[in-house]
């Protein structure tokens, strides 16, 4: 991933001021991280997930392990959303991996990494945004 320049995010923030749907925001959201190398993401709070199946957004997520996910309540054992709710530093999904091996991850938590590359997701990012 580059830089993503001043320019870029001040044009960016004036869209979501001026955004009335979530769609002025996502769209605009998707082809800025598409530019980046980033083909899906996720906003939103993990109690939404868990009880809704959905969050802010699931973009270009594969419906079929959108699905997985909130059937099997996999937010209550994913070291990557479970990483999400600290206050740390960005980190990779590999980083969150070896992490909660290193602590014993239970076999759940495990097998959570093989089944999203089922689904082409192998590797990602995650930025903690813990506003509680």
């Amino acid at each position: 991933m580059g830089q993503i320049s001043s320019r870029t995010i001040s044009q960016f923030t004036e869209t979501c001021v001026g955004a009335s749907e979530p769609d002025d925001i996502v769209v605009p959201l998707t082809a800025l991280l598409r530019n980046e190398g980033i083909l899906s993401w996720f906003v939103g709070s993990l109690a939404y997930v868990s009880e809704h199946g959905r969050g802010f957004g699931f973009y270009s997520t594969p419906k079929g392990w959108q699905d997985r996910y909130v059937e099997q309540s996999y937010h209550a054992y994913d070291p990557v959303f479970r990483y999400a709710m600290t206050n740390q530093p960005s980190t990779t999904w590999s980083n969150c991996r070896s992490r909660a091996c290193a602590k014993g991850a239970g076999k759940k938590a495990r097998a959570i990494f093989g089944e999203s590359a089922e689904f082409g997701l192998t590797e990602g990012f995650i930025i903690p945004v813990n506003a509680s």
